[in-house]
């Protein structure tokens, strides 16, 4: 994707993140909606995701309509983690399975690799042919719970000028909200990449937001074409999280970056 340029990649100690979100897509399996998945949900328990649920809420979403979101959540089977400190979600319908992360996260591999556990006991148990669409959607926000000692002015010198023109107007202190959406796709990856300045309230990853001043940074990376190996997730996988990093880079200004290094 050259949309982004091939941004200078860093690392961060302080990480923006509110929720990672692997889903992928395949041809309906009735023996998941007609059977109770009593085998994947022993593996789910061993693997750590002990508490059951059926048909679980709908994450908290600013973007009205959503983008790049998990499937309707009806018959849904959700296998959670009991670790506050490692919140993980897997998620098993008969049309898609996903695995998400809530709250902030910094710890390298360990999404990938839960994600490749979850993704082989799927295979293992239910031989599915092929995947339809993969994708991988990080979602980051910026107020003064996730970084203490900014102001709402901070908040808007975190923000490129380019993603907002507006806010280089005159009378940009009037500006209550805005966002913007870009959709792109280079032949090969499709990304859809949300951007929203606004206040929110509600359940964000694991911070409780009170009408609090926040700029979103949503970025879907995704591919549609038929996928028949689990190996060949995670080549796309790679390519996603690259391009994710390229994406992120751009919309962050310089100010932004001395307060998360």
């Amino acid at each position: 994707m050259n949309f982004f340029g091939h941004q200078q990649m860093q690392e961060y100690q302080k990480s923006l993140l509110f929720e990672i979100i692997f889903e992928a897509r395949f041809p309906d399996l009735l023996k998941i909606s007609n059977e109770t998945p009593t085998d994947f949900q022993s593996d789910m328990r061993y693997q750590g995701y002990p508490n059951f649920a059926i048909n679980a809420s709908p994450v908290q979403d600013i973007f009205k309509p959503d983008l790049g979101d998990l499937p309707e959540l009806l018959n849904t089977y959700i296998f959670a983690s009991t670790d506050r400190k490692r919140p993980y979600q897997v998620n098993l319908s008969k049309d898609s399975i996903s695995l998400t992360h809530f709250g902030s996260y910094n710890k390298g591999n360990e999404f990938r690799e839960r994600l490749n556990k979850v993704l082989d006991v799927f295979d293992r148990i239910y031989n599915f042919s092929h995947f339809t669409r993969i994708g991988l959607r990080h979602r980051n926000i910026v107020n003064e719970i996730n970084i203490p000692n900014i102001t709402n002015e901070n908040i808007m010198s975190f923000i490129p000028k380019y993603i907002f023109p507006e806010l280089k107007q005159t009378n940009a202190d009037e500006i209550k909200s805005l966002n913007r959406r870009y959709i792109l796709n280079d032949g090969e990856v499709g990304m859809n990449v949300l951007y929203a300045i606004t206040t929110a309230s509600g359940i964000y990853g694991q911070i409780q937001l009170n009408n609090q001043m926040s700029y979103f940074i949503d970025i879907d990376c995704f591919i549609e074409i038929s996928i028949e190996e689990i190996q060949d997730v995670f080549k796309f996988y790679d390519l996603f999280l690259q391009n994710y990093c390229y994406a992120f880079e751009w919309s962050i200004t310089d100010r932004l970056r001395t307060k998360i290094v």
